[in-house]
């Protein structure tokens, strides 16, 4: 992706207003494989400029659509102006592993599960070095208190992200 492009509208691109966010929500649920195309092609951050928490579930819905340009199209649209590491598209893109015949879609999702394969390797290898240290609870702020790391919880978000660190008082 070129990340001087990301968000920013290109030639030709039109700009999606909220209305138009709504009715592209309302093709993304529409029974006919066109409807669905253009709103996979159209919920792009470059073109919607907003964060609109429905566009991205109807993205997200989009990329395991049963009609395989639709679901191209909802791939490539994420991999153009979204975030292939966003947590929600992680189980997308186990699924997709799956079932998925579309070499572009398979190598995007391949990415997406990769990436998450490696943020957890990381999270569990440095905690392997020192598991008990004196530290402060993530969950009740709990200062200079003996503290391990909780793998099932994380603190932090892409490549920031590290196990939650808990005192016993809080380990359930």
């Amino acid at each position: 992706m070129n990340c001087s492009r990301k968000y920013r509208q290109r030639d030709g691109e039109q700009k999606v207003c909220r209305s138009d966010v709504d009715e592209l929500i309302r093709l993304s649920r529409s029974e006919d494989d066109a409807d669905r195309l253009v709103a996979a092609e159209l919920l792009c951050p470059c073109h919607v400029r907003a964060k609109v928490p429905d566009a991205w579930a109807a993205l997200f819905r989009l990329m395991e659509d049963s009609h395989p340009k639709v679901r191209f199209a909802a791939w490539h649209t994420l991999e153009d102006g979204g975030d292939l590491s966003d947590p929600a598209v992680e189980p997308i893109a186990e699924r997709v592993l799956q079932y998925g015949q579309n070499a572009f879609v398979r190598k995007m999702a391949l990415q997406v599960a990769q990436r998450a394969r490696d943020r957890t390797a990381h999270l569990q290898a440095s905690s392997v070095l020192s598991v008990k240290k004196r530290g402060k609870c993530d969950f009740c702020g709990g200062t200079n208190v003996l503290v391990e790391p909780d793998y099932t919880t994380t603190v932090g978000a892409g490549d920031n992200a590290r196990a939650a660190l808990t005192c016993s008082a809080c380990r359930v």
